[in-house]
């Protein structure tokens, strides 16, 4: 039981006295009185002392406080009780003792502070006992090592030094305990800040081809309610997690739920699923109110710095794991109904799991805040009492935030977008075009054309050969060029060359040179062997082209083929004009 404070011990004992100092000294009454205080822990002896010394005292309070020991605030133990016993036994020099001492506690701080603190604290007491040793030893201070032993509690008194070691080789322990400020997120308005994560569910859920897959949940926190908007994720085989579409996806669906709308400031973590995000930082700058930054990165590595953590873990105990499929959140240690038997999957599909975890999240958020600044109100009673009006946006306008523009130039009635190309009839040729490619995998690529419309663009389709429809096909494309130069033709007007130069020229009579070839500076004589040689290369090539081509007849059908092609991509030009 912990000591009564001085205040308490005196007020204890003047309680008890004062009966006995209103009687006369030395009278029957102040004995009977004395007898009747005594109670445990104040005899009637210790009574009558304590009397007698408050008296002679002149009724000083300070003399009923408890005295200050002849050595307070003097170390009795040095290194140990065992060592100093055995230190003097041996008949060392008890004025250095205090000296080792000191050397035990600088001994325990550097070990505490080295590597060894990972190994626990037996380690650290083994390595400063040895250290000490060795010292004593150097000292010429001879004793058993049995002698020299640091009680647990004098090892564990220094254990604080411990973050030094953390501090350098495991930062994460350490940032995971630094001192931190606290928050009243209850000061935000509704929408005014959301946070956004991603967790990994501890759930399986059967895929439609038979296997099963871990649910991802990117989830948005309203700041001012706690109010969670979750956006659910089945990775097919071939993902291998949250890609910044299911990001976008999920903050175009926040941002068109009527309770929700778009929000003025987003706090999130710098996961490479993020980055898209920062296109908006420009449209959330026109609608804050608070002048704060809009888009704002939590700290790496930093768990605490992201207050949706927190909530993550109330949403384990509270909606995960109580459905079926959960496995826990250690995949080497999954949560089993039996042993040597895996947990069963989730026995309904994706959109029955993704029902039941919102229905389980209105049902949670409907129950009271336990502690800090909402306490006692649940999240949906805090966003009704706001009368919150959401901002809302044109979801197409919204989406066109996250296109990738480029420029293109159009080439034999094509755009080559990522070493693809696609057609559209109205493609300008040999001019430059702007492309939009959507943040959607499936999405074709928009292209802009010369009279200010956005249309869908085709991959370039390959035709087999020898068949008409690539012929087709090829003529009604050419139909569209000519038609697409005679309307061209029809907006130029005519040029005049001949009165440009007469103009430029003016009185001038110009006398044009002629082209006749001109004459050679030599005729050189080759040498009677060139000649010999020149002659039956002659005769050579005479007579390889009298031989017939075994080649001839591959070449006579390929342009046969070829003439047919051109015939009926003339014929369908023409019906096509």
């Amino acid at each position: 039981m912990p000591k009564a404070s001085q205040g308490d011990r005196i007020a204890r004992l003047l309680d008890a006295i004062s009966p006995i100092l209103e009687l006369p000294y030395g009278s029957g009454a102040r004995s009977a009185a004395i007898r009747r205080a005594v109670r445990p822990g104040l005899s009637e002896r210790t009574l009558r002392r304590f009397v007698a010394e408050y008296e002679a005292g002149d009724y000083d309070l300070t003399i009923l406080a408890r005295r200050r020991p002849s050595n307070a605030g003097k170390r009795r133990v040095h290194v140990s009780r065992s060592f100093d016993r055995a230190y003097l036994a041996a008949g060392h020099d008890a004025d250095q003792l205090s000296h080792w001492g000191e050397r035990r506690d600088q001994l325990l701080n550097d070990w505490w502070a080295s590597p060894t603190q990972r190994a626990g604290w037996k380690r650290v007491r083994l390595e400063v006992q040895t250290s000490l040793w060795r010292e004593l030893t150097d000292a010429g201070v001879h004793m058993p090592r049995k002698a020299i032993d640091i009680s647990q509690r004098a090892v564990m008194a220094a254990q604080h030094f411990r973050e030094v070691d953390e501090y350098a080789h495991n930062r994460k322990a350490w940032d995971d305990g630094k001192t931190r400020i606290r928050r009243d997120n209850s000061q935000w308005r509704p929408m005014q800040e959301v946070v956004l994560d991603v967790k990994h569910l501890d759930n399986i859920v059967t895929r439609p081809d038979g296997s099963t897959v871990h649910p991802k949940m990117i989830a948005f926190m309203d700041s001012g309610t706690k109010r969670i908007f979750p956006f659910f994720v089945f990775p097919t085989k071939e993902e291998r997690g949250v890609r910044q579409e299911h990001v976008i996806r999920a903050f175009l669906a926040m941002v068109g739920d009527p309770e929700w709308g778009l929000p003025e400031r987003i706090y999130m973590d710098n996961g490479s699923e993020n980055l898209r995000l920062t296109v908006v930082q420009t449209l959330l700058d026109m609608v804050t109110s608070s002048g704060l930054k809009t888009i704002v990165k939590a700290k790496p590595y930093s768990g605490a710095s992201k207050p949706i953590e927190s909530r993550f873990s109330e949403l384990d105990r509270q909606i995960s794991s109580q459905m079926l499929g959960y496995v826990g959140g250690d995949r080497m240690k999954p949560h089993r109904p039996e042993l040597n038997r895996k947990t069963s999957p989730y026995p309904h599909g994706y959109a029955e799991f993704e029902a039941e975890y919102r229905i389980r999240l209105l049902d949670f958020e409907d129950q009271p805040i336990g502690s800090g600044p909402f306490a006692g109100r649940s999240p949906r009673e805090i966003f009704l009492a706001s009368d919150h009006r959401p901002v809302t946006i044109d979801p197409l306008a919204l989406d066109a935030h996250f296109a990738t523009y480029m420029e293109r130039t159009v080439d034999r009635g094509a755009v080559s977008i990522e070493g693809t190309r696609y057609r559209h009839p109205e493609l300008p040729n040999g001019r430059k075009v702007t492309v939009a490619l959507s943040y959607r995998s499936e999405a074709a690529p928009l292209v802009k054309l010369p009279g200010g419309d956005w249309a869908y663009v085709e991959a370039e389709q390959y035709y087999a050969p020898g068949l008409h429809d690539g012929a087709i096909a090829a003529g009604r494309a050419q139909a569209n060029d000519r038609r697409r130069v005679r309307g061209l033709r029809k907006s130029a007007t005519t040029t005049d060359v001949a009165g440009n130069m007469q103009a430029r020229i003016g009185d001038r009579v110009i006398a044009l040179p002629t082209a006749a070839a001109p004459a050679p500076i030599m005729d050189v004589i080759a040498s009677s062997q060139a000649e010999e040689l020149g002659a039956v290369w002659r005769d050579e090539e005479r007579a390889r082209r009298t031989q017939p081509d075994p080649e001839a007849p591959a070449r006579a059908r390929a342009a046969r083929r070829m003439a047919v092609t051109e015939e009926l991509e003339r014929y369908f030009a023409a019906r096509n004009a």
